[in-house]
């Protein structure tokens, strides 16, 4: 097991600026998740910790450690990524040991340290297969019992489950994280799927343009994101955005009045998730628009509402509460987040 301390790294390629400095520490045994978009910094990051990438700036710390300029193989980390690297002329035992037979690992130990990592992944029925005649869940699950094998400290994975359908996906997030809470190795995994980080993380770091928008418990980043770009970013469908005026402790846009936890006054943006719309009779509430759309998903309806200032809201319903296509309705807000507008910084004006 580790700790992780980042002491502002950063990585830039000439003019190109990769990742700004950024401080982060990672207790013994957590699992972190680095989420953003394509081209926010979090894959490097993730390199700069197990070093395949040189930080341009800052110190990288495992275990109180230095091993800022560290080759990868001299820090006891174990890798997983979303290429599962496997060598196709070898067998899933091969595979699995090969990482031991590049440490002199005496044959007979080897072995029990294969077949106990493979019974950790249920692989034991597939030992002496090759990676072209198993699926790709199979596969993926040869790249863990690999890394596990080494019984390092620390866990990097990078996208490791993007490769598969999104069934098995949510088969493997569950197995994935079971099986760290159960070795207690430290994690840290990378991935731009939000699903992922909501359902696996300890604590998720949304990253945007190389830098950390915001650390928290997936329920902290989804419930009271810090900016607009984190509020948008998380949730699908992402919350709803209303301009308005924000003054003497209440939100106003056109057709709409909204109680605020704020006595500033100021322009400002309202954010509404689509599960935190109730409907309500048209004459008494905080907004009236009219049903343009309704789409079933099983468990629920998305509601897409026409607003009278001529913007739109989603909305998530009860199947039993959806109104027909082209109803006129009354809009309450169970709970909100008032931020200020992306000109002026974007951040979030209730905390």
């Amino acid at each position: 097991m580790a700790t992780v301390h980042l002491d502002n790294i950063a990585k830039s390629w000439g003019a190109v600026t990769a990742v700004s400095p950024l401080s982060l520490d990672i207790a013994d045994g957590e699992f972190l998740v680095l989420l953003g978009p394509s081209g926010c910094g979090k894959t490097t990051t993730m390199r700069m910790i197990a070093g395949l990438d040189e930080p341009t700036g800052g110190t990288i710390r495992i275990d109180g450690r230095d091993v800022t300029h560290l080759e990868p193989r001299d820090r006891d980390v174990a890798m997983v990524f979303q290429n599962y690297g496997l060598y196709p002329h070898m067998t899933v035992a091969e595979n699995i040991g090969y990482p031991l037979k590049l440490a002199g690992v005496p044959k007979a130990e080897r072995a029990r340290r294969v077949a106990e990592a493979a019974e950790r992944v249920e692989l034991t029925p597939y030992l002496e297969r090759r990676p072209a005649a198993m699926s790709g869940g199979q596969r993926q699950r040869v790249a863990l019992a690999r890394a596990i094998v080494r019984q390092a400290k620390l866990f990097l994975m990078d996208e490791p489950l993007s490769n598969l359908d999104a069934k098995l996906r949510g088969t493997m997030r569950s197995t994935l994280r079971a099986l760290q809470r159960d070795l207690g190795i430290t994690t840290i995994y990378v991935t731009h799927d939000q699903v992922e980080a909501m359902t696996m993380a300890d604590r998720v770091v949304v990253m945007e343009k190389g830098r950390i928008q915001q650390i928290g418990t997936p329920a902290d980043v989804y419930h009271r994101p810090a900016n607009l770009f984190v509020a948008g970013f998380l949730g699908a469908p992402p919350m709803n955005f209303i301009n308005g005026q924000l003054s003497g402790g209440v939100f106003t846009a056109p057709g709409m009045v909204v109680p605020a936890d704020s006595n500033m006054t100021r322009p400002a943006i309202l954010g509404v998730r689509p599960e935190a719309i109730r409907l309500t009779g048209p004459a008494a509430s905080m907004a009236q628009g009219r049903v343009r759309a309704v789409e079933f998903l099983g468990d629920a309806s998305l509601l897409l509402i026409d607003r009278q200032d001529g913007g739109t809201l989603t909305a998530r319903v009860a199947v039993a509460d959806a109104p027909v296509v082209g109803a006129p309705v009354g809009l309450d807000f169970t709970t909100t987040r008032l931020f200020a507008p992306a000109a002026d910084g974007g951040q979030a004006l209730d905390d």
